[in-house]
């Protein structure tokens, strides 16, 4: 009789505390061109939930979120978008969300008085990624698989007007297979001490046979085009963080039965080299890297990767010039998307088991054997957004240090933007670029003239061999 009281008990007290509201998302019509689509607009009864605490966190999958609280492991409201595959989200000013919905290529800005206006990203499909920045949002987004269709881009939409401003399809010019690539995901990263735009160019790693990424490449909002040769170096980056103005740590995709590699970036002048890497610990299977982040200590970060049937939390620290592996941890199957709480709890999304795996103290402690928590919450988990990221109106994107110019060295104040046409170590850093430019030009001759004709390179003879790749859903790259 006790044990039957305590279980209604324990069911009403699970009801009254986790409430759900649903909506239904209608397509809206298009009007004109690619750009200026009017969004479709419901009506929540509220704007976004924030839990309560600094460890609330917001979780995001099929159809819709979760607001859980307790470092993520109790769930205290459910918010149904229904039809949506949410795989990112950001924290607009004054309480508003901006969501990836990757099934039906939009983006949803659920703002603070309930409204939820879904905005068609066309022709730009399968948005991944996303970040905010002086009053727009930046979505990246992936295209079209196996191969592009002159649909993977950046999508910019203005929040206050809630419509498509313009769309810019990556061209990769002067890098070979330049069209061929995929967008992973878009960052506001301090650049020469003030906020600049980047996209991760993953490549196609995916393909039969790959093809290159193009590293972290910056966007100049003023020109609205891309800067290919931003990293002078051929990589499949998926995922970026910024240590600094100067240093940047990104993981890469690689192809198939191929180790992930971990990169460390630094700034040279207006271009990035890559001045370290190491592959992650070889696996089974599965899709490899997914996502970096970084750790409390200088010069450290946490790697996720995807193994067959579950995955792997790699704590990395960087010193004399080489990655060393301290520890690692494993977690759920297909990890996405991990992000770290103030408490020093490190989350990770486990997007094939629709489960939150939590890592108790792990930033702070990253050496300890941590027993992690797993809990089961939305099918198709992609993303987590702490509530303190969302409160304070922060990107993960930013540097997490003050931004300092320098003369010399690996930053320069003195660059051509800012500099003087008679500072020294302005014209040191103009030769300096054009060196980088000449590199780049010379590797991607070079590139081309081995590859051409040769089936193991990307490129035209081999494009109907990639097109009849396997159809997979983007969520299970």
């Amino acid at each position: 009789m006790w044990m039957f009281l305590v279980s209604v008990l324990s069911v009403w007290l699970t009801s009254a505390t986790i409430s759900t509201e649903e909506v239904v998302l209608k397509p809206g019509t298009v009007a004109g061109n690619a750009v200026h689509h009017p969004a479709s607009t419901v009506l929540f009864s509220r704007g976004p939930p924030s839990g309560h605490g600094e460890n609330s966190v917001n979780v995001f999958g099929e159809g819709g979120m979760q607001t859980r609280t307790n470092n993520g492991l109790h769930l205290e409201i459910s918010s149904r978008l229904n039809s949506t595959l949410i795989s990112w989200a950001v924290a607009l000013p004054h309480g508003g969300l901006a969501l990836c919905d990757e099934r039906g290529s939009k983006l949803l800005l659920w703002l603070p008085d309930g409204t939820v206006a879904a905005i068609d990203l066309a022709p730009l499909k399968v948005p991944v990624g996303a970040v905010y920045l002086e009053g727009k949002v930046y979505v990246a987004c992936f295209g079209t698989w196996p191969v592009p269709r002159n649909d993977s881009g950046l999508a910019v939409v203005d929040v206050a007007s809630r419509r498509l401003e313009a769309t810019y399809p990556y061209a990769g010019v002067g890098r070979p297979n330049g069209s061929e690539v995929h967008l992973h995901n878009a960052y506001a990263f301090s650049w020469d001490c003030k906020p600049e735009i980047f996209v991760a160019v993953v490549g196609n790693p995916w393909t039969n046979p790959p093809i290159a990424g193009h590293g972290l490449v910056r966007f100049d909002r003023e020109a609205g085009s891309f800067l290919p040769w931003s990293t002078v170096a051929f990589a499949n980056v998926r995922s970026v963080v910024q240590q600094s103005e100067d240093v940047f740590f990104a993981l890469t995709q690689a192809p198939p039965k191929q180790p992930s590699q971990l990169l460390r970036l630094e700034k040279h002048g207006h271009h990035l080299l890559q001045v370290a890497s190491t592959p992650l610990p070889s696996r089974k299977g599965g899709d490899g890297g997914a996502d970096v982040l970084l750790a409390s200590e200088k010069d450290a970060v946490f790697a996720t990767d995807r193994d067959l049937g579950h995955g792997w939390v790699h704590y990395y620290q960087y010193k004399s010039g080489a990655f060393q592996l301290r520890a690692s941890h494993m977690t759920g199957n297909h990890p996405r998307h991990a992000a770290v709480l103030p408490s020093g709890d490190v989350l990770v999304c486990n997007r094939l088991d629709g489960t939150l795996t939590s890592f108790p103290g792990l930033a702070r402690h990253p050496l300890k054997k941590v027993q992690p928590v797993v809990v089961e919450t939305l099918p198709a988990v992609s993303f987590v957004l702490p509530a303190a990221s969302a409160k304070h109106d922060t990107n993960e994107g930013h540097a997490s240090e003050p931004c300092t110019a320098h003369s010399g060295g690996h930053s320069s104040g003195g660059n051509l933007r800012g500099g003087h046409s008679g500072d020294a170590s302005s014209w040191k850093t103009m030769g300096r670029d054009l060196g980088f430019i000449i590199l780049g030009i010379a590797i991607s001759i070079v590139y081309e003239s081995i590859c051409r004709g040769d089936p193991r390179c990307g490129g035209e003879s081999t494009r109907s061999r990639r097109e009849s790749r396997r159809n997979v859903s983007v969520g299970e790259l």
